[in-house]
């Protein structure tokens, strides 16, 4: 992969300055992003502010005020945003909406669309629906067959 040359540096944003830790050892595999897009983004650790990307596969991700449409990874720390889904162990909130979410734990506070109990239920409905749907049938047809 081609490496990307800024020749811009002053709009970069200083590794800690949102807050978050100083991540040595992911400066040759880290990707920040502010106020841009992206496709796809891989890589172990990922900041976007006021971003968005159609997938985050990372280690780490941080995103703030953006959207993404997938985004997985180990730990996802996200706040004002939108996500189509995220997939991650460990999933930190603020002001977030996110269709869905699988997660070992979350903290914080997140809005979703479907969540694993959600899930549960709308397949525990599904299941009891095509059961009474399969009785329905099988007595219509048991009908018109001794009619």
């Amino acid at each position: 992969m081609p490496e990307f040359n800024d020749p811009n540096r002053s709009t970069d944003i200083p590794a800690g300055s949102n807050g978050h830790p100083v991540r040595s050892g992911h400066s040759s595999d880290s990707v920040t992003v502010q106020q841009g897009g992206a496709q796809s983004v891989q890589a172990q650790y990922v900041e976007m502010y006021q971003s968005g990307a159609g997938s985050i596969k990372a280690d780490e991700v941080h995103l703030q005020d953006g959207g993404a449409g997938l985004v997985a990874a180990d730990h996802v720390d996200v706040t004002a945003s939108q996500v189509g889904a995220i997939v991650a162990n460990r999933v930190a909130s603020a002001d977030t909406r996110a269709a869905v979410v699988i997660a070992g734990t979350v903290e914080g506070s997140i809005q979703t669309l479907l969540d694993a109990r959600t899930a549960g239920l709308i397949g525990g409905l599904a299941a009891v629906g095509l059961a009474v749907a399969g009785i329905v049938v099988a007595l219509v047809l048991r009908r018109t067959s001794a009619g």
